[in-house]
């Protein structure tokens, strides 16, 4: 349902996937991003932060969202005559995932896969999502539920698997956008403290995480 409404209400882009991108926001800036990092990633992933703009002005790379998470998503793209492509992936299977990862952070909390497929569903096509489509950093913002669900698994029953992907939840949060890194920031420690209190935890908890 995910997939459907995102290439519907985006149409005719999943047609025209290498070709043609959306009229609002940054879409040029971003697909260059996509494309730099892509490239750099391939070639000499230290130098990822000197991107080949702004001179004479080091690490220009971080003058914006980073967007590496998105660059590794769509990592095959690279190979594509169209930069685009990178993007629209980016864009549309970012939506979807935003579904797939609500999902799994509404089953965790009620335990309902009915009430969860509801919620993925609304998450995913909320009409907030639609009105920032031009800026993927905004939009493609199925890092944070990813991160909520590991997290709450791991507090739930503790182990270094799940902190370890607890932890890589976060850094995609902080790879994938700026803002979302900042809106979450302020709360993770509150559920952390919540969740400790609340389910099994302490040492074996917390010190995987750290």
């Amino acid at each position: 349902m995910c997939a459907a409404g995102a290439g519907l209400s985006t149409w005719p882009l999943a047609r025209e996937m290498g070709t043609a991108t959306l009229r609002s926001g940054e879409v040029l800036l971003t697909a260059w991003q996509l494309d730099w990092f892509q490239h750099a990633l391939l070639t000499r992933p230290g130098a990822w932060v000197d991107a080949n703009i702004f001179f004479p002005y080091h690490r220009a790379a971080t003058f914006n969202d980073l967007l590496l998470t998105h660059a590794v998503l769509t990592l095959p793209a690279a190979w594509a005559e169209s930069p685009v492509l990178a993007l629209n992936l980016a864009l549309l299977a970012g939506i979807v995932l935003c579904g797939v990862c609500a999902y799994l952070l509404a089953e965790e909390l009620t335990g309902e896969r009915w009430s969860a497929a509801v919620a993925g569903t609304l998450f995913a096509l909320a009409p907030f999502r639609f009105l920032h489509l031009g800026h993927l950093s905004i939009a493609a913002a199925w890092p944070v539920p990813f991160f909520l669900w590991a997290l709450l698994r791991h507090l739930g029953q503790p182990s270094w698997g799940r902190a370890a992907l607890a932890s890589a939840g976060g850094v995609a949060v902080g790879l994938s956008s700026l803002y979302h890194a900042a809106y979450l920031a302020p709360i993770v420690p509150g559920i952390l403290l919540v969740g400790l209190r609340r389910r099994p935890g302490g040492r074996p908890a917390w010190l995987p995480l750290v």
